[in-house]
């Protein structure tokens, strides 16, 4: 019958979110604070990637007005580095 379906439904669904929950519980961090950490950590490697962009920027002007992109061949730096 319908009714029986639905306390089925229901039941699997109190069995879900009580899963959820304990899954939820054993995580290690929160999911709003690996979020926060990941975004620190991407400001840095950005901040960091900026240095050097400038350092790479710099060396170039100084070699003359070298290619940037030469300096990434010569310094075995990748485009997607």
């Amino acid at each position: 019958s319908i009714q029986a379906r639905n306390s089925s439904l229901e039941a699997e669904i109190a069995r879900v979110k009580a899963r959820l929950e304990a899954v939820t519980d054993e995580l290690e961090h929160p999911a709003a604070e690996t979020v926060k950490s990941h975004i620190h950590l991407l400001h840095q490697y950005n901040d960091m990637r900026d240095v050097g962009q400038g350092l790479l920027g710099m060396i170039a002007e100084n070699r003359g007005g070298m290619r940037v992109g030469d300096l990434y061949e010569e310094f075995g730096v990748g485009l997607q580095d």
